[in-house]
């Protein structure tokens, strides 16, 4: 049987707005986003915000900053992009597990919501991965 997916409203099409990496650029992008009433997913992998383990400016805010930004905004969704940002198919499943699960532990507890979408680190996935996340709870998945 042929089953149509419908928006709310029953509307066909949607748009949808996904940005990675906790970087600065997102604070103009979401008063943007407020202005024209869209909503957007933001994929933050909370192990690499700004600077935090080589010291370097990297674009990406401090988690502080991230934390005041995201934490305040109603049209603003929280994700998964791997605590290590690295691809999950060059790792072991236990550590793909890890990886996931304490990204999604931190990024619930820090921004006091459910995550339950995440973006590939890389656009790099295969069938392992997505069956590993299906039983992890995770709802949803996107490649870059």
């Amino acid at each position: 049987m042929y089953k149509t997916i419908r928006f709310p409203n029953f509307r066909l099409k949607a748009l949808t707005l996904s940005y990675d990496d906790a970087n600065r650029q997102d604070k103009r992008l979401i008063s943007i986003m407020k202005e024209h009433g869209l909503k957007g997913t933001f994929n933050i992998n909370s192990g690499a915000y700004g600077g935090q383990f080589t010291g370097e400016e990297t674009g990406r805010m401090s988690r502080q900053e991230a934390i005041e930004l995201y934490s305040n905004c109603e049209n603003v969704e929280v994700a998964i992009h791997g605590f290590g940002h690295f691809s999950l198919t060059n790792v072991s499943s236990e550590a793909l597990i890890n990886d996931i699960v304490t990204d999604r532990k931190d990024l619930e507890k820090t921004y006091n919501r459910v995550v339950k979408g995440m973006a590939y680190a890389y656009s790099d996935y295969n069938d392992e991965v997505v069956q590993l996340l299906k039983t992890m709870g995770i709802d949803y998945a996107r490649t870059g």
